[in-house]
């Protein structure tokens, strides 16, 4: 017998009340571990106006009769314009899912009414990695292969009504994720079998009371909540709805129940009066269950579509902080490494955290909206701790870490800052060029015919000192010297002397030495026996050093070449002559 859906709507009544204020993919076994299904879910990449899923349609069970749980999170509004949803699909059950049924036919929702703007259009801003997937090819203005994530299509029965295909079907534990028209009201594991859904709208009915899907008061008071049906068969409708209302954003943790109630013509008797008896400052979650008829099967309403809040929740923001470490030993909120070295983040999570997980996220960008990588692991804390992310080898370029923390146990939800963790991935400077530079400590010229020069090395290397005088003034007295001229008869780097081409410099002593880097040195050269001679007659002769160092590494050597003066000493026995 074929199940067709309805959709149920409720509507809270609220006594006295014043006027109130209104990231992954799978492919194969080796896809994505679970994600989390406590808002925010972190399933889905930043879409639009998204940071991340609006929806999360958790598949439990393999029973067909097993309606998957839809949850939302109420912080996520739709992603573009005033009907766009991102929805993430998770298989949490022990068999592969192949496909899932969404839609209630003869509903109007129009969840497959595409109108292109769905993930991957070029109007939305940001896309996911990956975009488009679909093949551009078959892309046409609203044929709905621009809404498709990672791993999917989409079957189309009708605007209301259709079929989600995973080509990989999913593991258990995985996950990926999707865009529709409308929330995904009517998902079933079957596809063809169209069951009723649950969508929820609040209204507060009594006194000066407010409508909407969330209620925030300042003390608890008792609010009611009303369930229609509609659908093609929902004006037939008969059963029962069940109201019950949750203190956790999972729709686990029962806080109260609030009647079995009968549904006649599609509609439902409103529930039990609930709210005065409950603890103040805590945020509360309503979901009504539809047992189904012949007509309509059974379903259970989003959990997170109704909530109400007395007082102010005592949840405290959980601070995430992070830091990158690398393989090359480097770490810290910024480093660079150079290609090929792999890279991981740590977190952690301020306020001790004992449930929750967290995802991590690298992106392109300093924005972080474009992501490089839509999954690079996470998981679920552990005594505290959180694991790290997996490894990534990433090429030249400037990347942005992100760590997104689920929330739970008290904490609020909390993502690390945009730009806290900067990779840069750069090939490495060339190694300078050996130094062979020196610094001179002293220059000694001693009138007995020894120059002596101490100077300390940047590096280990080799020193050479050589000593040059003018030839002339070996030739002849100072006097004499000044009289040589150079002469066109000679050839370059030459001088007449006496009528004879002579070198125009004369080599007056040299001497060479290993050097350490740092470590002072000193070379001391010996004239020649012609210079001592002139420096004995009292000459004064103008000599010219150079010091030239090289580097044991190689390198261009260094070379300091300066003048040295000796004022020779007369010798008492050539003054007694």
């Amino acid at each position: 017998m074929s199940k067709l859906k309805g959709l149920l709507t409720f509507v809270f009544v609220a006594a006295g009340l014043g006027m109130l204020a209104p990231g992954a993919l799978a492919s194969g076994p080796e896809g994505p571990p679970t994600g989390p299904t406590t808002p925010p879910f972190t399933q889905c990449p930043a879409i639009g106006l998204d940071t991340s899923c609006q929806f999360l349609i958790d598949v439990t069970s393999t029973n067909p009769k097993v309606p998957p749980r839809i949850l939302r999170d109420g912080s996520q509004a739709y992603y573009d314009g005033s009907d766009d949803v991102t929805v993430a699909v998770q298989n949490d059950s022990t068999a592969p899912l192949a496909s899932i049924h969404v839609g209630v036919a003869g509903s109007g929702d129009g969840v497959f009414g595409f109108d292109g703007d769905g993930d991957c259009s070029s109007s939305i801003s940001p896309q996911p990695e990956g975009c488009p997937f679909g093949a551009p090819e078959e892309t046409t203005f609203g044929d709905g292969t621009d809404y498709y994530g990672p791993d999917n299509t989409f079957t189309i029965e009708s605007t209301d009504g259709g079929t989600v295909d995973f080509t990989t079907p999913l593991q258990p534990g995985q996950y990926t994720y999707f865009t529709l028209e409308a929330p995904p009201y009517g998902t079933s594991l079957v596809a063809g079998e169209v069951n009723d859904t649950i969508a929820t709208m609040l209204a507060t009915t009594e006194g000066e009371g407010a409508t909407g899907n969330t209620i925030a008061v300042p003390a608890p008071v008792e609010v009611t909540d009303t369930a229609t049906l509609a659908g093609e068969h929902a004006s037939e409708a008969t059963g029962k709805v069940t109201y019950r209302v949750y203190g956790d954003a999972n729709c686990t943790e029962l806080a109260a129940q609030a009647g079995e109630k009968t549904v006649t013509n599609g509609a439902a008797e409103p529930s039990n009066p609930v709210g005065k008896s409950l603890a103040t400052n805590h945020t509360y979650y309503w979901q009504a269950t539809y047992t189904g008829d012949a007509k309509n099967s059974e379903a259970v309403s989003v959990c997170g579509d109704e909530t109400m809040t007395f007082g102010t929740p005592p949840v405290t923001a959980g601070t995430v902080s992070t830091n990158l470490v690398a393989s090359n030993g480097a770490s810290g909120a910024q480093i660079t490494v150079p290609p090929g070295t792999a890279v991981h983040d740590t977190v952690t999570v301020a306020g001790a955290p004992q449930s929750g997980r967290i995802t991590y996220y690298v992106f392109s960008d300093s924005s972080c909206t474009t992501q490089i990588k839509t999954q690079v692991g996470g998981g679920v804390v552990n005594n505290g701790v959180f694991p790290a992310s997996g490894s990534v080898t990433l090429p030249v370029g400037t990347y942005y870490f992100q760590a997104a923390y689920s929330g739970g146990g008290g904490l609020a939800a909390g993502r690390s800052l945009c730009g806290s963790e900067v990779l840069t991935v750069a090939v490495p400077p060339p190694p300078p060029p050996p130094n062979s530079s020196f610094t001179i400590a002293s220059v000694v010229a001693n009138p007995n015919g020894t120059i002596t020069i101490t100077f300390i090395p940047a590096q280990s290397g080799t020193a050479t000192l050589v000593v040059t005088v003018p030839t002339a003034s070996i030739a002849s007295t100072s006097a004499t010297a000044a009289k040589a001229k150079k002469s066109k008869k000679c050839k370059a780097g030459q001088v007449k002397i006496k009528g004879k081409c002579r070198p125009s410099t004369t080599v007056a002593g040299t001497t060479t030495a290993n050097g350490t880097a740092g470590v002072p040195l000193t070379l001391t050269v010996h004239l020649s026996g012609k210079i001592k001679s002139l420096l004995k007659k009292g000459k004064t002769v103008h000599l010219v050093a150079t010091l030239t160092y090289k580097s044991s590494l190689g390198g261009t050597a260094t070379v300091n070449t300066f003048a040295v003066t000796i004022k020779g000493k007369r010798s008492s026995h050539h003054h007694h002559k």
